[in-house]
This record gives C-alpha cells, structure tokens and sequence, in this order.
C-alpha cells in the first residue's frame, strides 16, 4: 500500500540525510553545498513520516516498466502524489538508477518532447510513459523524469539541491530537462541557483550562471519584491551572502528590519558574514536613524547591534499599540476593527506573548454573530478563539463546546439530532441552557417528540374516538 495514512501535522523542520540537524539556523553557511538544503533557513516542509520509503519508492519505479500502460500511469501518479517529505529517498532512488548511454537516453527525451510545447516537462514524462518499456533507454529516462518532476513540485531547497546535483550525471543528458523545470519555475528557485553559481563544481557554476541568464538576469530589487514567501526571502539573502555578492550588502541591511522573523534573522546573520565590506553601509544607515555619526571608540559590529535594538524597539511599539487598539474595540463591541488589529498583529508576531488575551475578544465575537444568525462565521471565529487560547484555560474549555453546540445544531436542522452530544453539552456552562431542551428529547417521562407521555395518550385517544364517531355515522348515513 503505498499511500499510507498519518495524522499530517505541519512541522518546522530541515530535512535531513544523515547529516547533523540545525534547527532554527539562519544565515549562510561555510560549505553549504555539504548540507542537503544549504544548510540556512529551514523550508517549512510535511514530516518525514509522510510520504514513500525506499521501498515504495523503488516498487513504483518498477511499475513504469510494466506492459499495462494504465499501470504506468498510475504508477508515476502515485510518486508526484506522494512526494512530500521524499527527498532524501529520491536522491538515494536516482543514484541508484543504472547508465544507459547518454546519446541513447538524449535521443528519446528529444522524441518524447516531438510536437510539445519547448520545456513541457509534463509532455515530455508522458511521452516517455507511453512509448515501450522494454527500451532500457525509455525505462531509464520515464523513471528519472518522473522523480525530477515530483521534486521540483515540492518547491523545497533540498528538492532543487537534489535537482542541480543531478543535472551533471548521465553525461550531462537530464541538464536541458532540469533546466527547464527551474527556469520556468521563475524566482522561487533562485536561491538554489544562486548557490549553484558558487558551486566549487565548474559545471554546475557554469549552467546555473547560465540559467539565471535564461530567467532574464532579474534585477535584485525584482527579486526582493517578487519573492513574496519570508522563508524563500530569507534563503536569498543567505545565498548572496554565501558567495560574497557585495551588491546584495545595502539590500541585505535593509532587510534586517523586515516584518518577518525569517527575514529579519537571516538578513542579520548575513550582515555579520559580509563582515568589513558592509562597514560603510551600516554608518550610513547609523547616521540616518540616530541623525549623529557612532562614537569613534566604536565599530561596524556596534552600530549594527544599536540598529537591531532600535529597530526591535520601534517594532515592539507598534504591535503593543495593535494590541491595544484591538482590545479597546473588542470592549465597545466593534470586532470588525478588534479582528483586524488582532490579524494584523498576528501576520507581525505569530506567536505573539499576549495572544492568549485575544481569545476572550473572539468569543463575544462568535457570541455576537451567532445573535445574528452568521453560524458559518460563528465557526471560523470560535476556531480562532480556540487557537489563541491556552489549553486548559476557560476561553480553550468554551470555545470547543461552542464549536461543538454549532456542529450539533447544524446536524439537527439538516435531520441528524445527536441526543447525546446535547446531554454532554448540557454540563457545559458556555452551552448548559441553549443545550437543556433537546439534551431531554427521548429521555424516561418524554416522548420521542418531547411532548408529555400524558398528552400524547390523550391526543391518541381523542384521535381514535373521533374515528370511532366518523364510522358510526357513515353506517348510520
């Protein structure tokens, strides 16, 4: 069975290939071409445990050479599905993969792209599916463009390491496919080629140079302001610092005020490998935000720290104001303008020290909309409420029987009422009274309609004797 079913939890994490493990690790590092994702920030990626193992892996692989064609199909289907947490297993899987001869494998990657679009990976692996598997150059190159498609779909730097890895063996055959894919992914991937262009490899160096050419040579402001993912963001600039590039310094710098995390330490962390070359810059940005030159019995490295503080400082401002701003409008009834500052305060600082506050405004809210008939809005203003909250607090308790009072009111109406669910409810403060008159629906002393045993035995009598009268008469008439 190969898509196995796990809990899927989101986890922060660095993949990993027996090699040590950096969590939390921002900046370039010395020889990132030894780690498996270069070794800076970390892409926020599913667990390990999701995904193909070796096995898996290798059985599909095996089934692309099958006779069935549907077989095949669903064969590299079932990889690209599975991908996620993989790369480890695919780099160990195309290692693996024998040696054809590279004219052999160029030929039929040509003849499977014959009549697509130039660079269509997708055309060129079903081409390559489709034609006979019992040709050991299409069985070679069907299994080794299927695995470079599902990694470049994951979108990680190890999957692009992995990639630009590969591209030099088989005699270089797979480069032009792998180029291709990275090309057109566009900015997303330019940290990875960035690295590549500071390969000790002369080929890599070579054809990373000249695929970023390929991407239009983009300006490094096009890149900052095109690359909308903080981590992808902080991975540039770690990049840049890797191979030296002293015109990514006044960029960098900049940076090192970002409203994201990611960004902010890697930028810092980049400052402090460019060292002496980013000297002047830092005196200029000293001068402009403290309208005086730094002491003269100081250094580059302290200007740098007063900044970071200052910058911390004005920051930390700003969010305790959001939060005001947000508790102020929860206490007069405007949620619109609490949930506003509080998103906005939350898309600055996730894990905000004072976010458990929040809850409390997010429960009137729900409250509020509930009176208003919006139970769908209800839901998602509870699950947030829920979110912020800490475990075991009384806004967590009352925000979960609340989600599950919404729940068991929207079954009841489309003809699934839960007596029970009402009945645990009904122990609930935030839903004891709202949940009392169908937690006593069916119970000892009740009819199934709720009524009184008493007045459905005299409904039901009323009933049979106007029958008995209706059939007198009618003998009678």
């Amino acid at each position: 069975m190969y898509l196995r079913v796990f809990h899927i939890s989101m986890v922060i994490c660095v993949l990993f290939y027996g090699h040590d493990v950096f969590a939390n690790v921002f900046g370039p590092r010395e020889n990132p071409e030894k780690y498996p994702d270069y070794g800076g920030t970390p892409d926020l990626v599913l667990s390990g445990d999701v995904g193909l193992s070796d096995q898996e892996l290798s059985e599909l692989l095996d089934r692309l050479s099958s006779n069935d064609l549907q077989v095949r199909i669903e064969a590299a289907t079932q990889i690209k599905k599975n991908a996620a947490g993989c790369e480890a297993v695919f780099r160990r899987a195309l290692w693996k993969v024998g040696f054809v001869r590279h004219t052999e494998v160029k030929a039929v990657l040509k003849k499977a792209s014959a009549g697509s679009e130039e660079g269509n990976a997708g055309a060129v692996v079903s081409g390559l599916i489709q034609m006979d598997p019992s040709d050991s150059a299409v069985a070679l190159a069907a299994k080794v463009t299927v695995m470079l498609v599902a990694l470049h779909s994951l979108d990680t730097m190890a999957g692009y390491k992995v990639m630009l890895d590969f591209s030099g063996r088989h005699a270089g055959a797979f480069r032009a496919f792998i180029g291709d894919l990275l090309v057109r992914t566009g900015l997303k991937v330019l940290p990875a080629l960035i690295y590549g262009r500071g390969s000790s490899d002369e080929e890599l160096h070579m054809f990373s140079v000249a695929w970023i050419r390929d991407m239009g040579n983009p300006l490094l402001s096009e890149q900052i302001q095109g690359i909308r993912n903080s981590r992808r963001l902080a991975q540039l600039l770690e990049a840049y610092a890797s191979v030296n590039e002293l015109d990514a310094i006044d960029v960098t710098l900049s940076c090192a005020n970002h409203e994201s995390a990611f960004v902010r330490n890697a930028a810092r962390a980049a400052l402090k490998v460019y060292g002496k070359n980013a000297k002047w810059s830092i005196h200029r940005e000293y001068e402009n935000n403290f309208e005086d030159e730094p002491a003269d019995s100081t250094d580059y490295d302290e200007w740098a720290e007063a900044l970071f503080q200052l910058w911390d400082e004005q920051r930390e401002q700003k969010t305790q104001q959001l939060f005001a701003d947000g508790l102020a409008a929860a206490k007069t009834g405007n949620y619109s303008k609490m949930d506003a500052a509080f998103r906005k305060l939350l898309a600055k600082v996730p894990l905000f020290a004072n976010r458990a506050q929040m809850a409390e405004g997010y429960l009137k809210y729900a409250a509020f909309l509930e009176t208003e008939g919006k139970h769908g809005d209800a839901v998602k203003v509870n699950r947030m409420a829920k979110r912020l909250a800490d475990e075991g607090d009384a806004a967590y308790s009352t925000a979960g029987a609340r989600l599950e009072w919404l729940s068991a009111e929207s079954n009841r109406e489309s003809g699934g009422l839960d007596v029970k669910g009402y009945r645990k409810l009904a122990s609930h403060p935030a839903t004891r009274d709202a949940a009392k008159k169908w937690a006593s629906y069916g119970a000892e002393g009740s009819s199934d309609s709720g009524i009184p045993w008493w007045k459905v035995i005299a409904v039901s009598l009323l009933i049979f004797a106007s029958a008995i009268l209706i059939l007198v008469r009618v003998k009678i008439s």
